[in-house]
């Protein structure tokens, strides 16, 4: 009968409560998935803490403001729990007016590894450990050696490139002095036969004034008068 008289007591104050509804701040580590919730003038036995089967986190909590407990301050708050979240080891911690909660990841078991697994992995790392056969050092020496012929090949070809190059450039020079050798003789030979008809001309000059004088002294000789 009193334990009536007392929830009928509650019932009754908690009908004529009014509430002041307040968004707390939140301060999140996504490296360490942890979030924390500042609550001050809040006791731990004022707030709750839970979490649903879709993945989501519910903080909740309220305070009477007075004696007469009429007014009450209260929040609601809800947060999407990282994906690879362990819900069963998620844990909340309330000191100084703060709110901590930790949300750690999940643990991958590792399989356990077979004796047999074990014995290939002992197998690999001596194999790893074997010296490389004679074929493929002789392999890679041989390498070695083409790649210095085909060295030296190419720096033959380079100097046989260069030689026919200077060959050609004398060839050009010489053809060009001996072009420029026998304009000279031809225009010695054009200034000689020049020459030759200038003496000629002055030698048939010369002896046909001769024979003009020679003719002219005949023709006008005086006569004697008998």
């Amino acid at each position: 009968m009193d334990q009536s008289k007392a929830a009928g007591a509650d019932h009754q104050a908690m009908a004529k409560r009014t509430y002041e509804d307040f968004e707390p701040f939140c301060k999140w580590h996504n490296r360490d998935n942890v979030v924390e919730v500042h609550l001050q003038g809040f006791r731990k036995e004022q707030l709750s803490v839970r979490t649903t089967h879709t993945g989501m986190l519910t903080i909740h909590g309220e305070r009477p403001l007075d004696q007469t407990k009429s007014t009450w301050s209260r929040f609601h708050k809800e947060l999407k729990l990282p994906n690879n979240c362990d819900t069963n080891r998620v844990a909340a911690k309330f000191a100084a007016g703060v709110l901590t909660i930790t949300m750690p990841p999940k643990v991958v078991a590792q399989p356990p590894q077979s004796p047999h697994e074990d014995d290939q992995k002992q197998q690999l790392a001596n194999r790893e450990k074997l010296p490389r056969p004679s074929h493929v050092d002789n392999q890679t020496n041989n390498d070695e050696a083409l790649g210095k012929l085909i060295k030296q090949n190419q720096d033959v070809n380079a100097t046989n490139d260069e030689n026919a190059a200077l060959l050609e450039e004398e060839v050009k020079q010489g053809s060009s002095g001996q072009f420029r050798q026998r304009s000279s003789l031809a225009s010695k030979k054009h200034i000689a036969v020049k020459l030759v008809l200038v003496v000629a001309a002055v030698v048939a000059l010369g002896f046909g004034a001769y024979v003009l004088y020679k003719h002219g002294h005949h023709s006008y000789s005086s006569l004697q008068v008998d």
